[in-house]
């Protein structure tokens, strides 16, 4: 009886241990669960989460200022650093004739004059200004009309005022003056004979004069001027880069070829040895060479291929 007694105190106490205890060995299930966030981005206002990789194209756009004239019937290129800087007034004295002036100075008291430009059907309407310079001649409706600027001989602004002095004097630039005389352009596609004028440079150098009217002012191979060419001061003056930019490509290269023909330059090219050999300054020479060339001819030279 004892011994069935300790059997079944045993088999309690086991009972007991199982259903008080975790058996390792049971098949209790477990549950693993797997979180996977996924992220959407999306644009919300300056959000500073996202960045988004524009691409951008920048456009340079260049205008060109132009002053057309209703009495002329002709568009002038105007340097960019005229802008809104100047004023216009035209048949001033009853002229074929446009007037440029410095605003400021004009708008305070009608003074600051830069240059004219006017029309003439005769020489002897313009012969006698003072600091007048010919930029050829051009035939509208069967009338020949002399193309001639001139700049103030008197002082047209006021000398007690600094900044209206500083202004003026900011924009009167003989060579910007002659660049925007000989960008003028009619609207009857009339074409100007930059020939046609006899040439207002003074000298007091001898001068020949070539097959086609042009003349040569100066002596040996670096005259003080010639005639017929793109810049007939090419050999003694330094060109700017604004006076450059209102020449066309052709212009700026046979600009080029001028300085190369002063020294005989002998072209193959037929039109373009045709076009100097009617000048009797031209002289071909088998012993041309660049190193002939003076220092402002080396200048301009190499200024003008950066705008070929």
């Amino acid at each position: 009886m004892k011994k069935l007694l300790s059997v079944f105190i045993v088999l309690f106490s086991v009972v007991l241990l199982l259903c008080g205890c975790e058996n390792v060995f049971s098949s209790k299930e477990v549950k693993i669960t797997t979180t996977t966030t996924v992220t959407e981005t999306t644009v919300q206002g300056n959000s500073e989460l996202v960045t988004l990789a524009k691409e951008t194209v920048a456009t340079t756009t260049s205008k060109t200022l132009r002053y057309h004239s209703d009495l002329l019937s002709a568009t002038f290129v105007i340097p960019n650093s005229w802008e809104n800087k100047y004023a216009v007034e035209e048949g001033k004295d009853d002229k074929k004739s446009v007037t440029f002036y410095e605003k400021e100075n004009h708008r305070n008291d009608g003074s600051g004059r830069l240059f004219t430009f006017a029309m003439y059907e005769n020489r002897k309407g313009y012969k006698n200004l003072p600091n007048h310079e010919e930029y050829g001649t051009v035939i509208i409706d069967e009338i020949t009309y002399y193309l001639v600027s001139y700049t103030p001989s008197d002082v047209p602004f006021d000398t007690k005022n600094k900044n209206l002095k500083k202004a003026y004097e900011s924009m009167f630039d003989k060579n910007v003056i002659r660049t925007i005389c000989k960008s003028v352009v009619f609207d009857s596609k009339a074409v100007i004979d930059r020939n046609g004028c006899s040439t207002s440079a003074s000298t007091t150098e001898p001068s020949s004069t070539g097959v086609s009217g042009t003349s040569v002012t100066g002596t040996g191979s670096n005259p003080t001027t010639v005639s017929g060419l793109v810049f007939p001061d090419v050999s003694t003056r330094k060109l700017t880069a604004e006076e450059i930019k209102g020449k066309s490509t052709d212009e700026i290269q046979q600009a080029i070829n001028d300085i190369c023909a002063i020294h005989g330059y002998n072209f193959t090219t037929p039109s373009i040895k045709a076009h100097y050999q009617q000048f009797n300054w031209y002289k071909p020479s088998t012993n041309y060479s660049e190193s002939s060339f003076n220092s402002v001819e080396k200048y301009n030279y190499e200024l003008l291929q950066k705008y070929r």
